[in-house]
């Protein structure tokens, strides 16, 4: 299956895949907004720059499932 996804969103993509299968973050987690940036809450490291706008574009493609709350709040 083709994706139309930039090499950032892919990127992501490939992070959150690996944190989970490496049982380094739970296959639900938050994201914390702060100036259109995300942090994912209780993750002892560094990640990937998350926006919300990566995270739609992942959740369109139907890569991911996305609660539209708590990704689009301000």
């Amino acid at each position: 299956m083709k994706y139309n996804l930039t090499d950032s969103q892919k990127e992501l993509l490939r992070w959150l895949v690996q944190q989970i299968r490496d049982s380094r973050l739970a296959e639900e987690f938050y994201v914390l907004w702060a100036q259109q940036r995300g942090e994912i809450c209780d993750f002892p490291g560094d990640h990937p720059e998350i926006t919300r706008g990566m995270l739609d574009a992942l959740a369109d493609a139907g890569l991911i499932l996305c609660d539209a709350n708590l990704a689009m709040s301000h």
